[in-house]
């Protein structure tokens, strides 16, 4: 029997590649969900490398009032369950769209992995498995110029 928070995001994850795929890609979309995968890793190198509750510290530079929330839900210790439960509640009551839709998946799905101590190669794939391939080339291509540095 799948689990209730399995459920949960696989409903979350079905709708924004719905959405995504019927908004069509602008140049802004695109920017859009390769900056959430960059600030998703670079949340998970710094809970890597110190601990989920440094993730605190970085609140105050993220400019998403969701995945903010989402940090806070993960810092204060809040289980899984809870915190899939509150972000798909906070998902469907915004009812995003587009890229909007997919970068709060990208959020939810990527602060759960740093929260469940996913590897960040693995949970940066899970990221690029999520985007159109011309996206996933660009993401590879910026991070090769920066040398995979993550900063937020």
């Amino acid at each position: 029997m799948e689990k209730i928070l399995d459920i949960m995001l696989n409903q979350v994850r079905l709708d924004a590649i719905t959405k995504l795929r019927n908004a069509g890609q602008t140049m802004q979309s695109e920017n859009q969900i390769i900056r959430a995968a960059k600030d998703i890793m670079a949340l998970a190198d710094l809970a890597r490398r110190e601990g989920l509750l440094a993730l605190e510290d970085k609140v105050q530079n993220i400019s998403s009032d969701f995945l903010q929330h989402l940090i806070i839900l993960v810092v204060d210790g809040n289980c899984p369950e809870i915190i899939a439960e509150i972000a798909t509640n906070i998902y469907w009551t915004k009812a995003p769209n587009g890229a909007d839709a997919m970068t709060d998946y990208m959020f939810m799905r990527g602060i759960l992995g740093i929260q469940d101590g996913i590897n960040p190669r693995t949970l940066e794939d899970i990221l690029l498995s999520l985007m159109p391939i011309e996206q996933q080339q660009k993401y590879q291509i910026q991070m090769k110029e920066f040398g995979n540095l993550f900063i937020i």
